[in-house]
């Protein structure tokens, strides 16, 4: 049986925001510098985790509210998930140096990023893929918009993209919805509530696979460093 532990991490720019009351008090330092003390919370969080794949959203690759600092390479450094890849979305460059990034204690073979159709700020998708065991497999992360009609362009955007692979595929996002869209040849895994962290009641990050994926568990965690909760799964590459 081959497995693969996965997990989808929100970074909140590392505004660290894990209660309601601190968003009023921590909202500047979306664009004011600030330390970097939540992206490695978040980290450490999810080496004790034995991960094998992280897939995070809302990630920067060092700007000036990050005061130049790499978070998705620190974020590999402090989980041990050594092996890592960055998506900018280019938005608000230099100020900010937003996108996704993919973690994996396995070396990354090959990259792609394509562009979706932007709603209010630019959305990326990104994906790698890895060897497991003797088996290439494809890795993919996106963030949507706030804004529904944005959304569904960027879902049929993403299906286009997808539809064709034929290899043993995993997408991770957050969708910013609770509505599950049909995407050709991959399955929605029904997994735990992560937004608000503090008390969820939406099941915004989501895990979509090709049918050569099984999930066997998945759970929902705070990691007291994100308004998301961290989703955490357990994936059986069928053979």
């Amino acid at each position: 049986m081959v497995t693969l532990r996965i997990a989808l991490v929100n970074l909140q720019g590392g505004i660290g925001v894990s209660r309601p009351w601190q968003f009023p008090l921590f909202a500047p330092f979306y664009t004011l510098p600030h330390r970097s003390t939540p992206v490695k919370g978040c980290a450490r969080f999810i080496r004790g985790f034995a991960v094998d794949v992280t897939a995070c959203t809302e990630s920067d690759g060092g700007s000036w509210r990050t005061l130049g600092e790499n978070y998705a390479a620190l974020f590999s450094q402090e989980s041990g998930l050594r092996n890592w890849h960055f998506y900018p979305a280019d938005y608000l460059q230099p100020l900010s140096n937003n996108g996704l990034s993919i973690h994996s204690r396995y070396a990354l073979l090959k990259q792609e990023q394509h562009a979706l159709p932007r709603g209010i700020e630019p959305r990326p998708f990104g994906m790698t893929s890895i060897l497991l065991g003797e088996r290439a497999v494809s890795i993919a992360v996106t963030h949507l918009s706030l804004g529904k009609r944005a959304r569904e362009e960027q879902i049929r955007t993403i299906d286009a993209l997808l539809s064709p692979r034929k290899e043993p595929l995993i997408l991770l996002g957050d969708f910013n919805t609770d509505e599950t869209y049909p995407l050709k040849g991959l399955r929605f895994f029904e997994t735990s509530r992560t937004y608000p962290s503090w008390k969820p009641k939406h099941a915004f990050d989501r895990i979509y696979a090709t049918r050569h994926w099984k999930l066997l568990d998945s759970v929902a965690l705070q990691t007291g460093y994100s308004d998301h909760r961290a989703l955490v799964s357990t994936l059986e590459l069928q053979q």
